[in-house]
């Protein structure tokens, strides 16, 4: 019966170490993510915004919390102001030459 106790505070020892460690881990990432300098963001597997950093706040002029759960290649389209160049990009997101002929 000891070595079976002994067993399992070595395990439990080791799983509250492992915890500490994963939770250093997981602040050093949110620390290195929120600080870049250069803008940084996560999308889901449809295409959706999940997080993004400070510098991307900045440069998008929305909130994460605004961002959050929009699709990103719409947003980008909202935001082109050349109509070319929204041609160009509908053609490469979509595979559809329609009126964008010579580009």
């Amino acid at each position: 019966m000891i070595p079976l106790v002994a067993a399992l505070t070595e395990e439990i020892a080791a799983r509250k170490k492992a915890e500490v460690e994963l939770r250093a881990s997981e602040e050093r990432y949110r620390d290195l993510f929120q600080n870049a300098t250069i803008m940084i963001f996560t999308l889901d597997l449809q295409g959706n915004f999940t997080s993004i950093n400070k510098r991307g706040e900045q440069v998008t002029g929305y909130t994460q919390e605004e961002l959050l759960d929009r699709d990103i290649f719409q947003f980008l389209l909202r935001r082109l102001k050349s109509r070319s160049l929204t041609r160009k990009v509908r053609v490469l997101l979509d595979g559809e030459e329609g009126g964008a002929k010579g580009n």
